[in-house]
């Protein structure tokens, strides 16, 4: 398996959740902190998940 950065399987994760229906159209996604506390990554980790 190909190296994976954690930005990376971050996005993965919310496009998945989105895909499944998790998260429909016009619902809230997690927020930077939210996410910087559930994957235990830096802030920029987090910001760079919204940028892709």
């Amino acid at each position: 398996m190909p190296l994976q950065y954690a930005y990376q399987r971050v996005a993965e994760d919310m496009a998945n959740w989105i895909k499944s229906g998790e998260f429909p159209p016009g619902s809230r996604l997690p927020s930077r902190a939210e996410l910087c506390e559930q994957y235990e990554v830096s802030s920029f980790v987090a910001d760079r998940v919204f940028r892709i």
